[in-house]
């Protein structure tokens, strides 16, 4: 059974970031969106991802199919969003499904990502990149938020809320 690493990098990654770490299975770039919980600032995530992510388990890579342009996938944990939209100036994209994406996340192509970082608000977003690699090693500006795992969901850094957090 393979094992990954999660290495995050504050903002969009520039191609260069990622020359640092040698085989990249996977790449995810997250979008904040949505207001911070008042317990820990914990925002829900926008994930650019790929539905052939080898780190992703097979269940989310199944319900990723989904996804494309103008369509994405919701967690099961925002139920409430199935059948809605996102909308941002020049950008409407239709929530298609649910599944078990690992925490509060929505899954949109890059595509999508790449109209809705390229909008006159972009400045606005908080984004940071997400890289799997078979083994996390020091890198410049990455930093480490998950090891020997046997997957990584969508969702992989969000189970970092303060003691006592409900979310």
């Amino acid at each position: 059974m393979s094992r990954f690493a999660a290495l995050q990098w504050p903002g969009a990654a520039p191609d260069h970031a990622f020359d640092l770490l040698g085989p990249v299975l996977s790449r995810r770039l997250h979008i904040a969106a949505g207001s911070p919980r008042s317990c820990c600032g914990a925002t829900l995530d926008l994930v650019a991802a790929d539905p052939a992510d080898p780190a992703l388990s097979e269940a989310e890579r199944t319900s990723l199919r989904a996804l494309t342009p103008g369509r994405a996938v919701a967690s099961t944990d925002l139920p409430e969003l199935s059948g809605g939209w996102i909308a941002v100036p020049g950008i409407d994209i239709r929530i298609v499904g649910l599944a078990d994406l690992g925490g509060p996340v929505i899954a949109i192509t890059f595509a999508d990502a790449v109209a809705m970082l390229s909008g006159p608000d972009a400045r606005h977003l908080t984004v940071r990149t997400t890289a799997v690699v078979a083994e996390a090693a020091a890198a410049p500006g990455w930093n480490v938020v998950r090891t020997g795992a046997t997957t990584v969901p969508l969702a992989c850094d969000t189970d970092a809320h303060l003691a006592g957090c409900a979310a």
